[in-house]
């Protein structure tokens, strides 16, 4: 048809073609650029050869055994599942004030982040802590927040009640759900003020501590380093920083969060978090001397960071591919390993099977650098032992409306810019024919004119030819 319509107006073959190919070239541009794999989410591994190839072993120090003045003390590792330090794992424990610690940690699991809590007279009446006043509104969050990072009574009574009415409730629950894990030697009886009635053995804590740890939320709140309590109508903004000794313990390298409670007779509990180039330590001790406290936290931490052989997988910065954008002034980005990746593996582990697997997710644009588009997967044997965030590695602003089907900015450019050529191309070609079919008219019609005036002057001869010869016919 259109070959047809072509002809009837005098259009060569070339020129034909050339519309076609030009035609044809952009759509074929187009369909390779649009979408193949509509999922959320996509991956791909490497080979365990090539993984084992990347490895840089990590170097520690031959570290010796230490001897600490806790009457209980163990490091559990997150990465390997094993416990790395242990002193009188059997010992019979005094939980004091650390079992706000757990009061936290099932709040966590219980209640919204956003939950709205009423301070109760009985929680305001708690020395220390976040000073809430009675009928004071603040939200779960922050009540954790101050439970997990001042060790605020008043917080955690009150995250108390609104878990299970009263204190009592309260431990009865908590002694179930050490019952349910399996912990026969853990009786919570007063988990908020705790004047050593809550029991437990070195064991159990640590078991306790592992399961408290599970929480994403424990973990972000007992890491950071201040948190804002928004005013409300009975007080100003709050602003909650570690207290005293957790301050002093979180200058140890690696120590994310800590929580101290005194024992009396000069002694001290204390829960700490350890977190150093991907090893993931929970630690406690218990019984321990106040004053020996920081030497033999960082005598314990020393030693355990050296018991696991530790690899380096992946660099940070380093490009892991590209991420598709929806919507965007382009398809993709390229994404990069937001920080360095470790693994860490238990004794009598190979490192040939450590693997390592690349997730990326769709995201829609806006897309700013640093942004995660995906996830770089640690592997050891079957499980997944290490997550590294990628991040996009430049800014991807929202695409025109031909980004809607999978078409970047810049094709949708080059088809825009073919387009008006061959409509300029068509215009000139249909000016040039108009004009051709103009002139052509124009000769006819001069000729048609200079026929006829041909044909009158020979008319007019014949007429002076009859007259001049006085022929009347």
């Amino acid at each position: 048809m259109f070959r047809d319509y072509f002809y009837k107006r005098n259009v060569n073959n070339a020129f034909i073609r050339l519309v076609c190919a030009v035609i044809a070239a952009a759509l074929a541009a187009c369909l390779l650029t649009a979408p193949l794999n509509k999922s959320a989410v996509f991956s791909y591994a490497d080979a365990k050869a090539e993984t084992a190839e990347k490895l840089v072993r990590k170097k520690t120090a031959n570290v010796k055994k230490p001897d600490v003045a806790a009457v209980s003390c163990g490091v559990y590792c997150a990465n390997t599942g094993e416990t790395l330090f242990s002193k009188n794992p059997d010992a019979k424990i005094k939980l004091t004030g650390i079992s706000r610690f757990f009061v936290a940690a099932a709040a966590a699991q219980r209640l919204p982040l956003d939950r709205e809590i009423t301070a109760s007279e009985e929680a305001t009446g708690k020395k220390g802590g976040l000073g809430l006043q009675k009928g004071e509104k603040v939200t779960s969050e922050d009540l954790l927040a101050g439970t997990l990072l001042m060790g605020a009574d008043d917080a955690a009574y009150a995250l108390s009640e609104e878990m299970s009415g009263n204190v009592k409730n309260l431990a009865s629950l908590m002694t179930g759900i050490a019952r349910d894990a399996g912990l026969k030697d853990t009786v919570f009886r007063d988990p908020v003020i705790d004047g050593g009635k809550s029991v437990t053995t070195g064991a159990d804590l640590e078991e306790l501590i592992t399961i408290s740890m599970e929480s994403p939320n424990v973990v972000r709140l007992f890491s950071l380093d201040e948190y804002t309590v928004p005013a409300t109508s009975k007080t100003k903004p709050r602003k909650l920083t570690p207290s005293d000794w957790p301050a002093k313990l979180r200058k140890i390298s690696g120590v994310e969060g800590a929580l101290v409670s005194s024992d009396g007779g000069g002694k001290v509990s204390a829960v700490i978090y350890y977190e150093k180039e991907g090893l993931r330590l929970y630690a406690f001790l218990a019984g321990e001397a106040k004053g020996s406290l920081l030497r033999d936290v960082q005598n314990i931490m020393e030693y355990s960071e050296s018991v696991p052989e530790g690899y380096r997988v992946v660099k940070a910065g380093t490009y892991e591919g590209k991420a598709r954008v929806l919507r965007g002034s382009v398809r993709s980005v390229a994404a990069e390993t937001g920080e360095a990746g470790y693994v860490y593996l238990p004794a009598q582990g190979s490192n040939s099977l450590i693997s390592t697997k690349v997730e990326f997710k769709a995201v829609k644009a806006p897309v700013k650098k640093g942004d995660e588009v995906g996830s770089f997967i640690i592997m050891v044997g079957d499980s997944e032992a290490e997550r590294v965030p990628l991040i996009a590695d430049e800014n991807v602003p929202k695409g025109w409306i031909t980004s809607y089907v999978g078409v970047p900015d810049s094709l949708a450019l080059v088809a825009l810019i073919v387009i008006i050529l061959l409509s300029l191309i068509i215009l000139v070609r249909r000016v040039r024919i108009y004009r051709k079919k103009r002139k052509k008219a124009a000769e006819r019609q001069k000729k048609i004119r200079e026929l006829a005036e041909k044909e009158l002057e020979r008319e007019e001869r014949e007429e002076e030819e009859h007259n001049r010869r006085g022929w009347h016919f």
